[in-house]
Order: structure tokens, then C-alpha cells, then sequence
């Protein structure tokens, strides 16, 4: 007999999903303070130190750049909304569209 109950179960598991997206944050959070301490090569540097692609990075440092206030993150929509979003010529706009219309990331 289970410990836990089926809805104890389920919502350890989306306090994983929210740190995860929390973690994103952190990590393009820093990843953008630390090219505006470090300069360009941060991207590049920082991928061979940690295991990531430098292309992984710089999306971080975008998304980070376009959203910098957490204030103007949409709090229902993942980071990677905010990554695609960040890829348009205004982001903010293209977020508020997505929250208002409960769009996918693919959408």
C-alpha cells in the first residue's frame, strides 16, 4: 500500500516542473549578468565549462535580455514561450498574445 496519496505523488511532481522552470530563469538570469561582465566569448567559455552548447547559452542570455524584469515574465507560460518570444522583433508583445490566448509554445 502506497505511503502517499496519487495527489501527493502528483504535486511533488509539479514542484519538480516548477523548479526546473525557476532553474531556467536563474541560469539565463546569470548567464546574461555574466556576458555583461565577461564580454562576448562569455557564450563560448561558458558552454565548454558547464557541457552546454554556446547556442544553449546565448538563447539563455536572449530570453534574459528580453524578459529582464521577472515582473514582465508571464508566470502561466514556460520559459520556453519566453524563449520563442525573445526571438521576435517585440517580445513583450508576442508573450502577452500567447498568455491571452493560452497558446502551446509551438503556436
Amino acid at each position: 500500500m502506497p505511503s502517499i496519496s496519487w495527489e501527493e505523488d502528483v504535486q511533488q511532481f509539479v514542484l519538480f516542473v516548477e523548479g526546473e522552470e525557476h532553474s531556467r530563469w536563474a541560469q539565463a538570469d546569470h548567464a546574461l549578468a555574466m556576458t555583461r561582465r565577461w564580454g562576448r566569448q562569455t557564450a563560448t567559455r561558458l558552454a565548454s565549462e558547464v557541457g552546454r552548447s554556446a547556442s544553449y547559452i546565448r538563447q539563455l542570455v536572449a530570453t534574459a535580455k528580453a524578459f529582464p524584469d521577472p515582473a514582465d515574465r508571464a508566470q502561466d507560460l514556460s520559459f520556453s514561450h519566453h524563449r520563442v518570444a525573445a526571438m521576435t522583433e517585440d517580445p513583450g508583445h508576442w508573450i502577452d498574445q500567447a498568455a491571452a490566448h493560452q497558446w502551446s509554445v509551438a503556436e
